[in-house]
């Protein structure tokens, strides 16, 4: 193999590792079948205020309270898995910005 062609896989690979630095999961390298280990994380439910839908693989949408590595608090609405180890994508709320999403679907007709 050509210096160049070694120079633009190693590039290739930095970059795909870049990409896929936060995911979850492990991610095979395609370049050398090397396995890279995400980043982790830690969380704690502090408080549930209810479910806001449910699927019938037992997943839910929920609005708790979840303190993300040991950091304050925040609002949280995302889908848990039934005995909340995993979770799908969400969105997180300081107390203010849920106050302004209160405000905003008071005045929306729904």
């Amino acid at each position: 193999m050509t210096a160049p062609m070694k120079k633009f896989k190693k590039t290739l690979a930095f970059i795909f590792k870049l990409i896929y630095h936060n995911k979850r999961t492990n991610v095979l390298n395609p370049f050398n079948q090397e396995v890279f280990q995400m980043a982790e994380f830690k969380f704690d439910v502090v408080d549930s205020f209810g479910t806001l839908s449910q699927a019938e693989n037992g997943w839910s949408k929920q609005l708790t309270i979840v303190s993300w590595n040991d950091r304050e608090p925040k609002y949280d609405i995302r889908s848990w898995s039934p005995e909340r180890k995993r979770m799908g994508r969400g969105v997180t709320f300081s107390k203010d910005e849920l106050s302004s999403l209160k405000k905003l679907l008071n005045n929306m007709p729904v």
